[in-house]
């Protein structure tokens, strides 16, 4: 692709802005691998998150759905009540959150199946 190509390219796309003015993680305030969370899905509220955190907070998501059985396809409304609680725990802790303490917190008297477990630990190396 030829510079004059690119520039073509950029005027047709308009001016993009960068998902975050602040590269910078919301939890352990690293500068490294930033990629946007979704807190909530509707309204859309994105936060940027380091990959490490990204995946810690996708894998208690993951968990809070299994635990509940609700998620964004089933219940959107209440799937974003459960992840707003979840986020603000997650911003909170200080300690390593064991998927016995997400189900502890959301009230659920709850064991996951080593299948479960699995899950759980690919989505959140997926965000690796």
């Amino acid at each position: 692709m030829t510079a004059q190509d690119m520039l073509k390219l950029k005027k047709s796309l308009g001016t993009i802005k960068p998902l975050f003015t602040f590269q910078q993680c919301k939890k352990c305030k690293s500068t490294v691998k930033i990629a946007g969370h979704h807190v909530t899905y509707i309204p859309e509220k994105v936060e940027p998150l380091c990959s490490k955190c990204h995946a810690k907070i996708t894998a208690l998501n993951t968990a809070a759905a299994i635990v509940t059985g609700i998620n964004k396809d089933n219940d959107l409304e209440k799937c974003n009540v459960i992840r707003r609680k979840v986020w603000r725990w997650f911003l909170r802790k200080k300690k390593f959150i064991t998927l016995t303490d997400i189900a502890l917190f959301l009230g659920i008297d709850y064991e996951f199946t080593d299948d479960q477990i699995s899950y759980i630990v690919c989505a959140g190396e997926r965000c690796l």
